[in-house]
């Protein structure tokens, strides 16, 4: 398993209210639906999305790359 974990943390939530992750290949990388936390599951690249809703406006969804690497020994 992968010792090192990591956190998705928006910069600005521009006054949405709800906050929600997802990734797109969970075969690399899982992440916490409310908190961002990622916990690497194997090689390969894929996409985390945040999604952003507020009460009376469209959600906006925003997303990021991750690559998870081999370390090297």
């Amino acid at each position: 398993m992968y010792a090192d974990r990591g956190y998705v943390v928006p910069k600005d939530k521009a006054g949405y209210t709800g906050l929600s992750f997802a990734s797109e290949d969970t075969t690399v990388v899982t992440v916490n639906k409310k908190t961002g936390r990622l916990i690497p599951q194997g090689l390969g690249t894929t996409k985390v999305v945040a999604t952003f809703t507020k009460k009376g406006a469209k959600d906006v969804q925003k997303e990021c790359t991750i690559i998870v690497r081999q370390n090297a020994s």
